[in-house]
C-alpha cells in the first residue's frame, strides 16, 4: 500500500508526470483492467492518492519512485570521488 509519506515522496522526485511512465510499463507488462482495457489515467491518480486500491498499479508506483531513487543516488557516489580501481 502507497502510505502518504511515500506519495509525498513519489510526487516530489517525479513530479505531476508520473501517470505516463505508469501507463507504459502497465501496457509492457500486458496488465490491464477487468475488462481487458489500458488502465485509464483516472484509476492511476486514484491509485496513487488512496482512494482505490489496486496492487498492480501500486508495485509500478513503488518501481518507479525506486528507479528514480537510484539514478538520484547515482550522481552523488560520482561527485564523492569514489571509484573503483584494480590493482595493476
Amino acid at each position: 500500500m502507497i502510505t502518504p509519506a511515500i506519495r509525498e515522496r513519489i510526487k516530489t522526485h517525479l513530479g505531476s508526470h508520473y501517470i505516463d511512465n505508469v501507463m507504459e510499463i502497465l501496457n509492457e507488462k500486458g496488465i490491464t483492467n477487468r475488462f481487458g482495457n489500458s488502465h485509464s489515467v483516472s484509476t492511476i491518480s486514484q491509485v496513487m492518492n488512496q482512494q482505490r486500491r489496486n496492487a498492480d498499479i501500486e508495485k509500478v508506483l513503488l518501481s518507479i519512485y525506486e528507479e528514480s531513487e537510484n539514478e538520484i543516488k547515482k550522481p552523488e557516489v560520482a561527485a564523492s570521488g569514489f571509484t573503483h580501481k584494480t590493482n595493476p
